[in-house]
């Protein structure tokens, strides 16, 4: 029999929007997946897609720290 799979993570249509003076950008338009026990996943995509934002959504759900890589290395080292 095969064994089921779990869902560890799930996000159902998942928006958020920002408001910046009377314009409204829509950082996640919708977005939904599925990460599953025992899987390694990646968010990948170009400057401004919203990958920052799902993390820091998703990790706040979740009650845990989210920390941008990129804002991490350029506080605490300098690459000049």
């Amino acid at each position: 029999m095969a064994q089921k799979k779990e869902a560890v993570i799930q996000v159902r249509n998942l928006y958020k929007i920002y408001r910046i003076g009377e314009n409204r950008v829509k950082a996640l338009n919708g977005v939904s997946l599925n990460i599953y026990r025992g899987e390694f996943c990646s968010i990948v995509g170009p400057s401004g897609s919203g990958k920052t934002t799902l993390g820091k959504v998703v990790a706040k759900q979740l009650g845990i720290a989210f920390i941008d890589i990129d804002d991490f290395i350029e506080k605490f080292f300098a690459f000049n």
